[in-house]
């Protein structure tokens, strides 16, 4: 029987081995193409804002290739039949921690802000700020939940991690930007469009690669487009319900491959928030590299909420999947995705009308001025929601999850 178990591991090991380091390679191959790209617009003398997202690209596909290193180390560990390194376990912080990484960030904020008024060679120092800035709130929320939940783990937390990265965020944007390309192509071949889409289609999908989930950007994409009701209707339809649904459905799949390790309910949540967590990391990363010094730091602060939401809707659906694999019953799971994607159809919703709010004129829009103030003010709370609604149900759960042990 030991045999057996000791031959799974191995192949447990040696599966994770393999998922890490094709991981690794595919990124580094990334990072390689970008920098050549950074060289080629380089020696051709192109725009100073190529060269700037260029630039960023290669700081942050760097950033998310760290990210799939421990779990190659784990894998490493595992294959030796070896405990890994305590370094890589999720650590405990204290009250002063969680402030000193708190007022980090302000600090973070402030100068990039300040320095960023200037002209200066501060951008060179743009990208790991830019990286910290999305970073450190939205690590504070997995590291108090893993902290709530006693869920340290070395090896699920950065597999979790490593899928996320490796797997779940690129599908999900390939998938989404064909969607919206579609979606383009419809909107050019029944509407006066047409000839602009077609001679600026490379355009918009490059755009739409930098600012898929990017309110600001995806409104000012569609700008053209904006005069006519229908198609304004469509859009709305397209990221206040097509794509929450799809978001929903894609974020929590690292949990699928390990349905058959009997996880609790604490699992399901803690586990579906970390990859809600990664999703908001790479989608909020990625959306800061169109954005100069003069900009990047209000949108980052704007970005924390939509963290937020991801981490939330991600946590519930990790709570549902494994509550429903463990009863056998999956009326809750499909209770609970249709809330997830009601949630985030509404979060799209107040902030696609929000930025195309900013774009349209107070004499074309009749409710300009209240959607300018109010939505803002509904995505704030929204926001303070969802975090005081995650503490509430990590707090119940611990709490469900300590009662059931001393019953046992």
């Amino acid at each position: 029987m030991s045999d057996k178990s000791g031959d799974k591991a191995n192949l447990f090991a040696a599966r994770n081995l393999i998922f890490s380091i094709l991981g690794l390679v595919g990124a580094v191959s990334v990072i390689g193409l970008f920098v050549l790209s950074l060289l080629i617009n380089q020696l051709a003398d192109s725009a100073n804002s190529v060269l700037t997202e260029t630039y960023n690209l290669v700081w942050f596909l760097a950033f998310f290739g760290l990210m799939l290193v421990p779990f190659l180390i784990i894998a490493i560990y595992q294959i030796g039949d070896k405990t890994p390194p305590a370094w890589l376990r999720i650590p405990r912080l204290q009250l002063r921690q969680y402030v000193i990484a708190l007022v980090s960030w302000v600090v973070i904020l402030l100068v990039s802000y300040l320095f960023g008024l200037g002209d200066s060679f501060f951008w060179l120092f743009s990208p790991p700020l830019k990286i910290l800035a999305v970073f450190i709130p939205l690590a504070l929320i997995i590291l108090y939940l893993a902290d709530t939940f006693k869920l340290r783990d070395a090896s699920r937390n950065w597999g979790m991690v490593s899928f996320s990265v490796v797997l779940t965020e690129p599908i999900t944007i390939f998938m989404e930007i064909f969607v919206v390309m579609i979606f383009l192509i419809a909107v050019g071949v029944s509407g006066d469009w047409s000839q602009v889409l077609g001679n600026e289609a490379f355009v918009y999908l490059s755009r739409l690669t930098y600012g898929m989930n990017n309110p600001d950007i995806l409104s000012r994409i569609f700008l053209p487009f904006l005069s006519q009701p229908v198609i304004l209707f469509i859009i709305f339809a397209l990221f206040s319900v097509i794509i929450p649904m799809f978001e929903e459905l894609m974020k929590p799949l690292a949990l699928w491959f390990v349905s058959k390790q009997n996880l609790s309910a604490r699992d399901g949540f803690y586990y579906g928030a970390v990859t809600g967590m990664i999703f908001a990391l790479i989608e909020s990363i990625l959306g800061l590299t169109s954005f100069g010094m003069d900009s990047w730091v209000s949108v980052s602060i704007v970005r924390l909420g939509t963290g937020v939401l991801h981490i939330f809707t991600a946590a519930l659906m990790g709570w549902a999947l494994t509550s429903s694999w463990r009863k056998e019953k999956f009326g809750k799971l499909i209770l609970t995705y249709i809330i997830c994607i009601v949630i985030h159809g509404a979060w799209n919703f107040l902030a696609i009308a929000t930025s195309i709010n900013e774009l349209i004129s107070a004499e074309t829009l009749a409710m300009h001025d209240v959607i300018q103030v109010v939505f803002p003010i509904l995505l704030v709370l929204m926001a303070g929601g969802m975090l005081i609604a995650m503490w509430m149900i990590s707090k119940r759960l611990m709490s469900n999850e300590e009662t059931s042990q001393l019953t046992v």
